[in-house]
């Protein structure tokens, strides 16, 4: 496993607000860790694979982010 990540940067990862995240951790969809303080974290892994189940041409993950600053040179 991976190191685990918050619901905002596995957001950033696959291009959905860290809402859709939260939803599909509670209906089952990705698995998820809740800590003692109530945070959502994911595998990245896990969150990709997911995504992949609902964009099948996706084929990339991190290397898809924009780079802030960089006008979209980061795609």
């Amino acid at each position: 496993m991976q190191q685990l990540i918050s619901a905002g940067e596995a957001a950033k990862l696959v291009g959905v607000s860290p809402d859709t995240l939260r939803r599909w951790a509670k209906s089952g969809r990705v698995r998820h860790v809740v800590t003692p303080s109530r945070r959502i974290l994911f595998d990245p892994a896990d969150i990709e694979a997911v995504y992949r189940t609902v964009d099948p041409d996706r084929e990339s993950s991190v290397s898809d982010v924009p780079l802030p600053g960089l006008g979209g040179a980061g795609r």
